[in-house]
């Protein structure tokens, strides 16, 4: 059979939408938004960074101090090698860099969101 022979499919008007009289504006708010958009900015403050983040950046700023070549056991010496117990923070006294996120306590995060306020 020819394609052009091919009946076109029947029109069913129940599947067809019908035309909607509230077409939206895409640039306008369709409610009133702006009644109700300044109070909620007002009585949300902006979030400030989460936990997990602050004891990521206290645990990159601890290692950015550190002088030496191997402030935590991940880190490598300039023969490639892991640090392991070598590290600063395998050792004892000295410097004790921080290099992992349950290193971070409670009152340093408090402390640290305080001072960035």
């Amino acid at each position: 059979m020819p394609i052009d022979d091919i009946p076109a499919p029947a029109h069913d008007a129940s599947i067809t939408p019908e035309p909607d009289d509230r077409a939206v504006d895409p640039i306008e708010p369709a409610g009133p938004t702006e009644s109700i958009a300044p109070a909620a900015a007002e009585a949300a403050p902006a979030p400030g960074p989460s936990d997990d983040e602050i004891r990521a950046n206290l645990v990159e700023a601890s290692i950015a101090e550190y002088e030496g070549n191997c402030p935590c056991p991940y880190h490598t010496m300039s023969n490639g090698r892991r640090c392991g117990a070598r590290s600063a923070y395998s050792r004892g006294g000295g410097d004790a860099p921080l290099c992992y996120a349950h290193d971070v306590t409670s009152d340093m995060i408090q402390q640290q969101r305080a001072t960035s306020q």
